[in-house]
């Protein structure tokens, strides 16, 4: 683990740790409290109960049994700037929707895209945005530069992400995918092969199973992060930027209110970038600081 990761863990002191939620208590912050919500808009009393799905680093997993990444160090910081306790209760990403509709968390934070099928009739705050990256071997022995340059090669990709389902020319590559490309310029296709994690996918890569990786501009961060001295990555290599929000449901207005007062305090002050910029390669609201 990174080292400020570590320190982030260390910030963050495990309560409970069962079944798929796990509380966390915030810690002092030389953030002062920013806004304060009606007892009726959060679960549990002096908590903020996230919905985060902990299985997708680097914006959120969990490491010796403490939830770190991107997204929990910003939801954490939320919490401590609406003088909150915080507490995360780990959901898949598909069943976060229902899972705010039906009271069991008070926000979500957990990579949801603004405007994604599985966001619609939730309320969306953004706070940052990613873009698509290729990590290829250290020194790209193969020159990658682009898409155009998988013709013929093996390309992994994390099972459920955007990047696997533009792959074959749908979602943001609908009409324009690699291998329309490949064929339409009478080159071979890419094989491509979907890996259950992230982890699964860095190691078929460092093994020499595949080529490249099509990932998400913060998933190749976290790949430099981790093997700098073993791959490298090729950034914006599609035109696409998926916007992310915090989520809240519509009922809850002045809870909606209040993160987007600490999520304005957190850009004005430069949090909120420096979580980004050390998390991932990613774009952050208009007038964010990239000085922390």
């Amino acid at each position: 683990m990174p080292a400020w990761f570590r320190a982030m863990a260390a910030l963050i002191l495990p309560v409970v740790l069962s079944g798929c939620g796990c509380g966390c208590s915030s810690t002092p912050s030389p953030h002062s409290v920013i806004a304060t919500v009606a007892p009726g808009d959060v679960i549990a009393s002096g908590t903020l109960t996230i919905c985060s799905d902990l299985r997708r680093p680097p914006l959120e997993w969990v490491s010796d049994g403490v939830p770190v990444g991107t997204d929990i160090m910003i939801g954490s910081d939320i919490a401590v700037r609406l003088g909150l306790k915080v507490a995360y209760q780990n959901t898949d990403k598909a069943a976060i929707p229902a899972s705010l509709s039906s009271g069991k968390c008070d926000i979500a934070l957990s990579a949801l895209e603004i405007g994604a099928p599985g966001t619609a009739g939730l309320v969306m705050i953004p706070y940052g945005a990613l873009h698509q990256s290729l990590v290829v071997p250290y020194g790209n022995p193969d020159s990658i530069t682009g898409l155009g340059d998988l013709c013929g090669r093996t390309v992994g990709l994390i099972a459920g992400s955007d990047e696997e389902a533009a792959a074959p020319g749908s979602g943001s590559l609908a009409g324009q995918s690699v291998i329309t490309t490949c064929n339409s310029a009478g080159k071979p296709a890419p094989t491509v092969r979907s890996y259950a994690t992230e982890s699964a996918a860095a190691d078929a890569l460092t093994s020499g199973q595949a080529d490249a990786l099509f990932v998400d501009s913060a998933t190749g961060a976290y790949e430099i992060e981790w093997h700098k001295e073993r791959v490298s990555a090729i950034d914006n290599v599609t035109d696409s930027v998926a916007e992310l929000g915090v989520a809240v449901t519509k009922g809850k207005q002045g809870l909606r209110a209040a993160v987007q007062k600490a999520l304005d305090a957190m850009n004005a002050d430069g949090s909120l970038a420096d979580f980004w910029f050390r998390g991932g390669a990613s774009d952050v609201p208009p007038g964010a600081s990239r000085t922390p």
